[in-house]
């Protein structure tokens, strides 16, 4: 191959050679030195099968490149023009016994069939493909988002085979009921089902039977198309995060589907398809927003609460840049947490932005999506999320005194506690514990004096084998 005349190296930014990956969808991430060539485009090869993608530098020199790895060691090779480098992943799934089961709800007298462009396929089988798959970009999300903050590549366990759940429930009595009575009514039959007796298991289930209204005033906000979307759900909590199915239409269902599903600029029809896109009005917008919404809710399950920022707060819009190159610089307007209504946590409330140029940098030189760091050191030690917490049998003893008041666990030290608002479950104060080897023994008790007013707040802790407890 004749080079370009300039010394280009390769480098790869968050994975290592012969690295053993517990999830099947990772981002490639690296830089090129040596400036940029006129052709400007390198490629991603494995070595053994031929299947490539290839990929442009942007700005600083950094590529980013999606991709599915095959069961074993699979032998990579970037190329940019001249310059070469080969390592090897090695695909493992983590052997994790806390796993994550996809659902997929079909009411009783309802055929399963979401809503979907004519000539599409919308079955329950097809609208298993599509949550497994966006499933597999949220593992990945975890895994990358957790490894930036110096945690290791952990993430949750992924089910791949997503039940078909036949609900007691009638599809008009469900969509008869809000967000919070689906959510109580499905997770009392989970209990009551083949499933109830795994204790192990948390749920992610899309409900099959949501239908969108026509809205005739030709009111597009978010709360009008709330008010006319049936049998709908973006909540999380205890061991089920729970959805509609409205928004499956932008979802792909295979791999090779997946960049050009978020690049997708084609707009919604608002008359006869849900748009939660936070008023992108796009397919793409849409697709990223409810992936988002999905990271988030199931942080809930995950035991996290609200944030100010982040993946718990008002940054799941733009998930999409944690996958592509490509930044579509929208001006989108924040959500904020609305403290008003205890029922719904769903972070729904929404404000213009007020530092426009900053969003702007942020999207320009980032993915504007992360957790914030309290988040990431409960996930880190979430026996969900953490293969080596999972492997205790015994779960901490964990206890709040009133003289002092004060929080403490006998027989493991406190590793994060979290002082949350009881109505918007947002963080407002946490203190991480045990950072250094000297203090890991000896942090069982901490005094909250001053600090925590039962009236108004909620105590959340962790210690750290992963054995966590929440005071209401």
């Amino acid at each position: 191959m004749t080079g370009c005349g300039l010394h280009h190296e390769v480098f790869t930014a968050n994975l290592k050679n012969d690295e053993i990956i517990g999830h099947q969808v990772v981002v490639i991430r690296g830089t090129v030195t040596g400036g940029i060539c006129d052709a400007g485009r390198g490629e991603v090869l494995d070595t053994e099968t031929g299947i490539r993608r290839d990929f442009q530098l942007t700005k600083g020199n950094v590529f980013k490149v999606l991709w599915s790895l095959r069961a074993g060691t699979n032998r990579i090779r970037i190329n940019y023009c001249t310059a070469t480098v080969n390592f090897n992943l090695i695909y493992h799934e983590t052997a994790n016994q806390y796993r994550v089961q996809p659902l997929y709800i079909v009411c009783q007298g309802h055929d399963g069939h979401f809503n979907e462009e004519s000539g599409k396929s919308n079955s329950p089988e097809e609208a298993c493909k599509k949550i497994v798959l966006g499933l597999k970009l949220v593992q990945c999300l975890y895994a990358e988002k957790l490894l930036e903050h110096d945690q290791s590549r952990k993430t949750f366990t992924l089910i791949e085979n997503c039940h078909i759940f036949r609900s007691k429930l009638s599809a008009e009595a469900a969509k008869k009921l809000d967000e919070n009575a689906l959510w109580n009514e499905f997770a009392r039959e989970l209990l009551n089902s083949e499933f109830g007796e795994d204790e192990k298991l948390k749920f992610v289930a899309f409900i099959g039977c949501t239908e969108y209204e026509e809205i005739a005033d030709g009111d597009y906000s978010y709360e009008n198309i709330k008010r006319h979307t049936k049998a709908q759900a973006n909540l999380g909590g205890g061991g089920l995060a729970l959805f509609g199915s409205g928004y499956l239409y932008c979802w792909p269902s295979e791999f090779d589907d997946i960049l050009p599903y978020f690049e997708n600029s084609k707009r919604i029809d608002l008359k006869n398809f849900l748009d939660d896109s936070n008023y992108r009005r796009t397919y793409g917008g849409c697709y990223a927003t409810t992936i988002g919404a999905v990271c988030h809710e199931l942080g809930h399950i995950f035991d996290l609460g609200h944030t100010e920022e982040g993946i718990m707060g008002n940054g799941f819009d733009y998930v999409n840049l944690v996958f592509t190159s490509k930044h579509l610089t929208e001006d989108l307007p924040n959500r904020i947490i609305d403290s008003t209504n205890q029922k719904d946590r769903r972070l729904t409330a929404i404000k213009r932005p007020g530092k426009f140029l900053q969003k702007y940098h942020e999207q320009k030189t980032g993915d504007s999506t992360f957790f914030t760091r309290n988040c990431a050191i409960i996930l880190s030690l979430h026996r969900w999320i953490n293969p080596e917490n999972s492997l205790y049998s015994e779960t901490d003893t964990i206890e709040l005194s009133e003289y002092p008041l004060s929080v403490s666990c006998t027989s493991s030290h406190l590793r994060l506690i979290e002082i949350r608002d009881k109505q918007s479950n947002l963080v407002v104060d946490y203190q991480e514990l045990g950072v250094s080897s000297a203090a890991a023994g000896e942090l069982r008790s901490v005094n909250l004096s001053n600090r925590l007013d039962p009236s108004r707040h909620s105590l959340f802790v962790i210690t750290s084998n992963g054995s966590s407890k929440f005071f209401a």
